[in-house]
């Protein structure tokens, strides 16, 4: 895949999953806990670096990823929403001079084919996002740069806000519209496939 610079990858796992009623980082699929599961995809992708930031149950999502060659940051804020654990994330790789992929950990139907797709349109563009299908969201590949404006961002806020403001493409994965934020997201995950319903 011709990646221009050697890329990080950023993997959100902090999160309470408040409207789900337990971590989506812990469920289970096919028989792996969820966050590992994407922890692995992202790994094909030979990153030069690779952190995982925690929060709820940190304890059992850094033993989900034991093994792995990443690094494990710890948000103590993550009760505060998705930007306090941007801005965790943006001090950790603040060293970093490439670019940064970023994942969410709730889309089970993400494949390496999608994160080899935005490596490849690195390319063309300096921010690649996915589009859904009218759209945008994560995975995305992000400079470093834009990263380093999480400051900006506050409680919920994500990345999708600084990204809007500037150039970007976007690669289509509208298999990636259905990710799990609620208990009929994860019934509807678990008729079409999903491994199991409990965490």
């Amino acid at each position: 895949m011709p990646v221009l610079n050697p890329h990080a990858v950023l993997l959100l796992a902090a999160g309470g999953s408040r409207r789900l009623g337990q971590p989506k980082q812990l469920l289970s699929i096919n028989g792996k806990l969820l966050v590992r599961h994407i922890a692995e995809l992202a790994l094909t992708t030979a990153p030069t670096q690779m952190i995982v930031i925690t929060g709820c149950q940190a304890e059992a999502v850094s033993a989900a990823l034991t093994g792995l060659p990443l690094q494990t940051v710890f948000n103590p804020l993550w009760s505060q929403g998705l930007a306090s654990s941007l801005q965790a994330a943006a001090e950790s790789l603040r060293a970093h001079p490439g670019p940064v992929l970023v994942l969410a950990c709730d889309q089970w139907r993400l494949s390496s084919a999608h994160l080899d797709n935005l490596l490849t349109e690195a390319a063309t563009a300096s921010t690649v996002v996915t589009d859904y299908g009218g759209a945008e969201g994560l995975p995305a590949l992000l400079p470093m740069t834009l990263l380093q404006q999480a400051h900006l961002l506050h409680g919920e806020q994500g990345l999708k806000t600084l990204w809007h403001q500037q150039p970007h493409r976007a690669v289509e994965a509208p298999e990636l519209a259905f990710d799990i934020d609620t208990p009929e997201d994860l019934q509807q995950a678990v008729a079409a496939g999903f491994g199991s319903a409990s965490a």
